[in-house]
């Protein structure tokens, strides 16, 4: 049997455009440092830590009144730029 996979990227879709990085950062920080990219609709979270990102997608994560919904990915998937905490 294959040792599972630890995931520290999250990928979220549905957030509203006129949600600021800093909204995001304030949501995400709860469960552990992360970097973030915002494109559009679209998030990218990875934490330091694939505990703290196990967290945030067992909880539901709101921002501005609006639910996000929120995946796994693997990281060699993503092409894009973080931004630190």
């Amino acid at each position: 049997m294959l040792p599972q996979q630890k995931m520290d990227t999250l990928y979220v879709t549905m957030v509203p455009d006129y949600v600021s990085i800093q909204n995001l950062l304030d949501e995400f920080e709860v469960y552990g440092p992360c970097k973030i990219n915002k494109e559009g609709v679209f998030l990218v979270v990875k934490y330091e830590d694939h505990r703290d990102a196990n967290d945030a997608f067992e909880n539901r994560i709101y921002v501005k009144g609006k639910e996000l919904c929120c995946e796994f990915t693997k990281e060699k998937a993503l092409n894009c730029k973080l931004y630190p905490v």
